[in-house]
């Protein structure tokens, strides 16, 4: 008898849990330094996770838009 496996999770469902994450560290962050005078370095090195996101998204829809045009 065959064990009853799982689907993979879609890409778009795992890019949507992991903004959602980020989102929430984000939020997380902001409450706990709201009082503060300066960013903590751990906030401002996930500031630039983020970008990096925004450069792969960026890179992406270039890659796809190149491949459907040409």
């Amino acid at each position: 008898m065959r064990s009853a496996r799982a689907a993979p999770v879609p890409a778009a469902l795992g890019a949507l849990l992991a903004s959602a994450l980020l989102a929430v560290s984000f939020a997380i962050a902001g409450v706990a330094t709201v009082t503060a005078t300066t960013v903590p370095v751990a906030v401002q090195f996930s500031a630039s996770v983020q970008v990096l996101w925004w450069i792969a998204a960026a890179v992406a829809v270039l890659i796809r838009t190149r491949s459907e045009c040409g």
